[in-house]
């Protein structure tokens, strides 16, 4: 029982110093953050309870307890709330990503069928022929 006790306030006292050491200066009450490390290591057992009760100040935080306060998404977010609305985004970016390679396939096909153009028109007026269009006939209309 007494080393159970011992260990307890070895604990108390290893996480009192490290709380005063670690926590925002601006939330240490009552003395200085120097003085109250001092106390706690003066006086462990009192001092750590001491610290806890009187040295620190506590932060609230709100906490959401109810569906009705939980706060819609904004406009702008999209945070999916479901596991089909993740579903749904993941197909809808699976289609953006195919429409974008797709896009990028007829640019490069467009482009390539351009420099052929280029290439064909150029070469024509050195052999002095003239490019025929192949639903042309040759015939006069």
């Amino acid at each position: 029982m007494a080393v159970a006790f011992s260990v307890l306030i070895f604990v108390l006292f290893v996480v009192a110093i490290i709380d005063a050491i670690t926590i925002d200066k601006s939330r240490v009450k009552f003395l200085d953050r120097f003085f109250w490390i001092v106390i706690v290591i003066l006086i462990p057992a009192i001092g750590s309870l001491l610290w806890f009760i009187f040295g620190r100040e506590y932060v609230r935080a709100e906490r959401v307890t109810s569906p009705q306060q939980w706060s819609a998404p904004t406009a702008g977010s999209s945070v999916p709330t479901t596991l089909s609305d993740t579903e749904q985004q993941l197909a809808d970016l699976e289609r953006e990503i195919a429409a974008d390679r797709l896009r990028a396939l007829e640019d490069q096909l467009r482009a390539k069928r351009e420099r052929d153009e280029h290439n064909s028109c150029s070469d024509d007026p050195e052999s002095g022929a003239t490019q025929q269009n192949p639903d042309d006939t040759g015939s006069p209309a």
